[in-house]
């Protein structure tokens, strides 16, 4: 991931920044397109299906 990628349906996801890395992910600052608002994206390192379904 890098600054400026566009993410999600119809590009709806700007990342800014990345603001903090975990066990299981990074977390970044975006912007919300569509709602015109800033907020969180966190997105996994892992790919057990039983680790994805703990996270969500």
């Amino acid at each position: 991931m890098r600054r400026g990628d566009l993410l999600g349906e119809r590009e709806r996801y700007e990342l800014d920044q990345a603001i903090g890395r975990g066990g299981m992910g990074d977390v970044w600052r975006a912007y919300g397109r569509v709602l015109d608002r800033r907020l969180a994206v966190k997105f996994t390192r892992v790919s057990d299906e039983s680790l994805v379904g703990r996270f969500e």
